[in-house]
């Protein structure tokens, strides 16, 4: 109970932080996450002293309080959890704009000398498509669903490889 209490000062900042980067359905898994732990150490807390005064049956109050304290953690853990992920998809996304952007680049000169007609026209209706993306997420490190970005990214980039396969 402690233990887990402790890490309360330090997951409250970390969801407000989510909060004000991420869209709400990013959060959606934790939303609640620090209102639940402290819901459940408090529960925990008064199990916990209601068996050590001996005012009922302590094994079954001690294992209510563990159980308890355990969903606590995990709620936390959570928040830890979906953090670190969000921060590893908008790295992730950062880097696919940057290759998107080179690949872009390269793709402009398919554009503009095509092995034929057909392919020229393919590849910048696909340029368009990976620009439009780009556009659209703005700043990747920015981005509040960076998932979603990252779908987009990759959706945008297949119809650019498949259309200078074409040639």
């Amino acid at each position: 109970i402690a233990s887990t209490s402790a890490r309360l000062p330090e997951s409250t900042p970390t969801l407000a932080s989510l909060s004000s980067r991420y869209a709400p359905a990013v959060l959606a898994t934790v939303r609640d996450g620090v209102g639940q732990a402290e819901t459940l150490l408090a529960s925990a807390t008064a199990t916990a002293d209601t068996a050590l005064a001996g005012t009922g049956p302590a094994a079954d109050a001690i294992q209510s309080a563990e159980r308890d304290a355990t969903r606590a953690t995990q709620a936390l853990d959570a928040i830890d959890r979906l953090a670190a992920a969000l921060a590893a998809a908008s790295a992730r996304l950062e880097t696919l704009a940057s290759d998107a952007r080179d690949a872009v680049a390269e793709a402009r000169a398919v554009r503009d000398a095509p092995p034929e007609p057909q392919t020229g026209a393919a590849v910048g209706a696909a340029i368009a498509g990976v620009e439009q993306v780009l556009a659209k997420l703005g700043s990747p490190a920015a981005v509040a669903d960076p998932a979603g970005g990252i779908r987009a990214l990759d959706d945008a980039m297949a119809t650019l490889d498949t259309s200078l396969g074409s040639g």
